[in-house]
């Protein structure tokens, strides 16, 4: 499960392998399906959470899942870049302040 993993020393990538991520991305097809992936992952932490200790997490104890929210933050702002006409390519996402989980 994902709180298991995020619990059990899961990896959650850097902030310098989300920007390559994004920089390796050769097309918005594959950032729009990441972002999926990762709010999938997202919803299914809290579910898995609010089913076991009967209610939401705390932004503390979302702290192990920090790494996937960041990575979902930039690539949402990167998305509504491309859309907008901002930018040409996900190669040139700007890297958006993403907000601390931990207030």
């Amino acid at each position: 499960t994902i709180m298991k993993q995020a619990n059990d020393g899961f990896k959650m990538p850097s902030s310098n392998n989300i920007s390559k991520r994004l920089h390796n991305s050769s097309s918005k097809e594959e950032l729009v399906a990441r972002k999926r992936i990762l709010k999938s992952k997202l919803k299914l932490f809290d579910m898995e959470f609010t089913h076991n200790h009967g209610r939401k997490p705390s932004k503390q104890e979302k702290e192990g899942i920090a790494g996937l929210f960041q990575e979902y933050i930039k690539i949402k702002a990167c998305l509504s870049a491309l859309e907008k006409g901002k930018i040409q390519s996900p190669r040139t996402c700007p890297s958006p302040k993403t907000p601390n989980m931990s207030k």
